[in-house]
């Protein structure tokens, strides 16, 4: 006997499918209405409809037809995220965007310092440096226990090298060409009795990493990969459904997506999916996976969504003068599989980039509602930014308050939380945030811990970066077992 639905030969000794979940209909089985078995597709698909959603948005005011109300749709959203950015620059929370930048092409190094009153001190420091102009990275650790264990390792690589070096072996440089590392590695892999496919094994990763290394400029990749997925969400962008409308100097865009066309876009996605061979081998670099599993997995999912979900989903744009983003709502309206459930989001962005910022979120479902709430405070006064953050949990009157306290002329900061609960807890850290002209800062928070013992950490960051090469280094053709010994001895002296 075999499944209608899928076609795979059935186990009769259950009512339903076992790969499918759909109800067997035979001569010595009623049809029993037992509940399908649920797949991870089912979870996967819900979640990037709800993502796609989303990012439907952005196409549609990003490539499709660049005038009118999808214009200023499109500007609104670039004013609303520079508003972001120039908030975020108020507060401690700026290292984020500074650290970013700086590990992609710059130089940060992280340093600590940890003692008691035993007498014992533990410190060290770890630079990450990265140069684009020559595709370069290196990291240096040096690290200190007591004056009892001191470590270090410098590793370089670029492009056509992979080095590193450490005081325990010398001060030469080990390390391997990526472009002759078949041949290099074979006696040295013999020489330590590895088989032959473990050899090979180890050739074909290296071979992989250098030719991700040698790739094109990475946006122009990007592009090309994405190109298929792209097309497809843009012309599910071109048939999506919006109004616009003025009232008052706001100019209210409103998308609208119902359920059939989230199904119809994840059809068409998968379909993409299916054919891309990339995404196919990554999938089967993974033991026990089969790429055409998940593919089964994902179609389950999205005919649960087909056959359960209904309804619909607005997304509205409130957009003032100058194109100011005022306020973003959310509401969806959905059945699956019989249940209904209401979801309004508002986002409130006040009328100027420091008015307060609110995000409120309802869920109704069965009658009950549950609702979080989320407001962004800044105040401006005398060289200080004191930025509040305020969150109400579902359920509760009690709120939960993270603030930041600085001052970009003196760099000095308090960062603080606060429970309001009746057994609520609170605590503060501070220290010193200072931002150069050129894209570097230093952070160093002040010391912390109990009266027995000290902790110091600090960032230093700078979008600066010198990575030298040494004219020569030891090729991994010229290692060999001596070189292991001598490492093993050295790592036992050590410790």
């Amino acid at each position: 006997m075999y499944c209608t639905k899928c076609g795979v030969q059935a186990n009769e000794d259950f009512d339903y499918c076992v790969d499918c979940g759909s109800i067997l209909l035979t001569p010595n089985h009623d049809s029993v209405p037992v509940p399908a078995k649920k797949s991870y597709g089912a979870i996967i698909g819900t979640l990037f409809a709800s993502i796609i959603v989303i990012a439907a948005v952005f196409f549609v005011v990003s490539f499709i037809n660049r005038v009118g109300p999808l214009i200023t749709a499109q500007r609104s959203l670039g004013n609303f995220n520079n508003e972001v950015v120039t908030r975020l620059q108020t507060s401690p929370l700026h290292v984020f965007e500074l650290l970013g930048n700086n590990l992609a092409d710059g130089t940060t190094t992280v340093s600590f310092d940890y003692s008691n009153t035993w007498s014992e001190r533990f410190m060290g420091d770890i630079t990450f440096m990265a140069d684009s102009s020559q595709h370069a990275v290196l990291t240096d650790i040096n690290l200190n226990f007591g004056g009892l264990i001191n470590f270090d390792l410098e590793f370089l690589m670029n492009r056509q090298y992979a080095m590193a070096r450490t005081r325990l072996l010398g001060r030469d440089f080990y390390g391997i060409t990526f472009a002759t590392f078949r041949e290099d590695f074979q006696p040295f892999g013999t020489e330590m009795g590895l088989g032959q496919q473990t050899i090979n094994d180890i050739a074909d990763f290296v071979e992989s990493l250098e030719e991700s290394l040698n790739m094109d400029d990475s946006s122009d990749i990007s592009t090309e990969y994405f190109t298929p997925y792209i097309e497809v969400i843009t012309a599910f962008a071109r048939n999506t459904e919006y109004t616009s409308s003025r009232e008052d100097g706001i100019t209210r865009i409103e998308f609208l997506f119902t359920g059939s066309d989230i199904v119809q876009l994840l059809r068409d996605l998968l379909v993409v999916f299916e054919d891309d061979e990339n995404m196919r081998d990554w999938f089967e670099s993974f033991d026990q996976v089969r790429f055409r599993d998940i593919v089964r997995d994902i179609r389950r999912g999205i005919n649960e969504i087909e056959d359960n979900l209904s309804g619909e989903i607005t997304l509205t744009l409130y957009v003032g003068s100058r194109n100011r983003l005022n306020r973003i709502q959310f509401n969806a309206d959905l059945t699956f599989d019989g249940e209904r459930a209401e979801i309004d989001i508002a986002l409130d962005l006040g009328s100027s980039v420091l008015d307060d910022w609110t995000l409120d979120i309802a869920v109704t479902e069965s009658g009950e509602t549950e609702t979080l709430s989320v407001a962004w405070e800044i105040n401006e006064s005398n060289d200080r930014y004191i930025n509040t953050f305020t969150l109400r949990p579902p359920g509760s009157a009690d709120a939960i308050q993270l603030s930041s306290d600085w001052s970009p002329s003196t760099g000095a900061f308090t960062l603080s939380y606060s429970d309001n609960a009746p057994r609520g807890e609170s605590g503060a850290v501070s220290g010193i945030f200072s931002v150069d002209n050129y894209g570097g800062f230093r952070l160093g928070f002040d010391a912390f811990g109990s009266g027995r013992a000290s902790f110091v950490i600090e960032i230093e960051s700078s979008a600066a970066s010198n990575i030298q090469f040494p004219a020569d280094f030891i090729n991994i053709c010229q290692w060999n077992e001596q070189l292991l010994y001598d490492l093993e001895q050295a790592l036992d002296d050590l410790f």
